[in-house]
């Protein structure tokens, strides 16, 4: 099945500013940018950092923002905050986990990298993870500045989230840097973060998030602003034109970038439910007592659910704690054995489902007459000494998702979500990272 695009007379060629690349090739940097710099973490060295990005040919790096952690809530600067984490030391070793136990001044850390991301000619796109259950604001170490921000009545949050984005700018520009911001999103996937539980559902968030957009545009009409979404999936994980149809309907009607993204999990959330249901928040004990595949994937000697729970450090993640705990213990060859041998059962429905998704709304954009990015995907969460989407076949993907999105014309491309220090990925395929952003900028 392929989506056919109308003619070129009913579209409209979408322009950026001329300070901006003709076309972003994004490193996805998310909050381990600032939290993973302890010795032998990712960013211990963030100059070390931005010259593999130059050599793998990145021009762009995504980033949480972190204007909680930069400013209190009445827009002063919060001085230096303490990075914790989400498992004890010992405990994370497997999954997208650091040791924290440090104290950074995330203001000054911000405008550091991007005085360092201009020296090195990259640009930095901007966005925060701080509402989304099991993301940047649980790597807080202190308790109470996670509830002070978290207690944000819902329905002031996107005001509140535009204040921030504001007075974080303002900053910027007083340095002179304005010009390394690619885009700016308002928050990270928003009707599943900042928007849930809010009154009167997408309508009323696609309404607080224009007047948001309208708020920042008016004092900042440099800068690129838009919302952003994971695309919506059917149960079955098969392309659904209606569902695609309706998706594209949440975009707010002042959007700059049409921002999305594209994860189609259907073969890892196989294997999750196989193993009992691990992302609907099963009763552990009775998995890890009942569930022979369960049973399999977990290395002999590891402790079990009831003695590693107690080393969760943090609530906020208590949706994702199954799986991390899955991640933390199990036997990754296992896990890469099951992938590969599963792999063919879904291939055709997600490749089919990744393609259809960027040619409609590749076309919905140049409708509307602006540049589309694709800045997260597309398989899910692998273990992070997983082989499967580093191998041959995980890579064939990220080409073919390349390959439709240069044919449909997106001006920002993401290889894979995990193009960042420590990943294997980043560390093991740096030549053909290289490679495939070369393809990008070229074409």
């Amino acid at each position: 099945m392929s989506i056919r695009q109308n003619s070129q007379e009913d579209v409209k060629k979408w322009v950026v500013p001329e300070h901006l690349p003709k076309r972003l090739t994004i490193a996805c940097w998310l909050w381990m940018w600032a939290t993973n710099r302890q010795p032998g973490e990712g960013f211990s060295k963030i100059e070390k950092a931005l010259d593999e990005a130059v050599d793998r040919k990145f021009n762009t790096v995504r980033i949480d923002a972190l204007w909680s952690w930069a400013f209190d809530l009445k827009g002063n600067p919060r001085g230096d905050v303490e990075v914790g984490n989400m498992v004890e030391p010992g405990y994370c070793k497997h999954c997208l986990t650091n040791r924290g136990g440090f104290r950074v001044n995330i203001l000054d850390e911000l405008i550091r990298l991007l005085h360092l991301a201009e020296e090195r000619d990259i640009y930095v796109a901007l966005t925060s993870w701080e509402f989304q259950p099991g993301h940047s604001i649980g790597y807080l170490a202190d308790p109470a500045l996670r509830s002070e921000i978290l207690n944000m009545p819902v329905k002031e949050r996107f005001t509140y989230l535009a204040r921030q984005a504001d007075r974080l700018l303002q900053e910027i520009k007083r340095h002179g840097l304005e010009n390394r911001i690619a885009y700016l999103e308002i928050h990270n996937e928003v009707n599943i973060s900042a928007g849930r539980d809010f009154p009167g559902g997408m309508p009323a968030i696609k309404k607080a998030i224009e007047k948001s957009l309208t708020y920042l545009q008016e004092r900042h009409p440099d800068i690129l602003f838009t919302d952003d979404y994971q695309v919506d999936i059917p149960e079955d994980y098969i392309f659904d034109y209606n569902t695609a149809i309706k998706f594209t309907e949440k975009f707010a009607a002042n959007v700059q970038v049409l921002d999305h993204h594209l994860y189609n999990p259907a073969l890892q959330y196989a294997l999750f439910r196989k193993a009992g249901g691990l992302m609907q928040n099963p009763a552990m004990e009775q998995v890890e007592k009942e569930n022979e595949f369960f049973k399999w994937l977990i290395k002999p000697g590891s402790p079990g659910w009831k003695e590693f729970s107690q080393h969760f450090t943090c609530d906020w993640f208590k949706n994702w704690q199954p799986m991390i705990y899955l991640f933390e213990n199990m036997d990754v060859d296992k896990y890469d054995y099951w992938m590969f041998r599963h792999y063919p059962q879904y291939e055709e429905r997600m490749r089919t489902f990744w393609k259809n998704y960027i040619q409609l709304l590749s076309h919905f954009a140049c409708q509307r007459g602006i540049p589309i990015v694709c800045d997260e995907g597309y398989i899910f969460l692998p273990p992070i000494h997983s082989i499967f989407e580093t191998s041959a076949i995980g890579r064939s993907n990220f080409d073919f998702i390349v390959d439709n999105m240069l044919e449909a014309d997106y001006w920002g491309i993401m290889i894979s979500t995990y193009t960042q220090p420590g990943e294997p990925l980043w560390d093991n395929k740096a030549e053909w990272l290289k490679e495939t952003n070369k393809r990008i900028l070229e074409a």
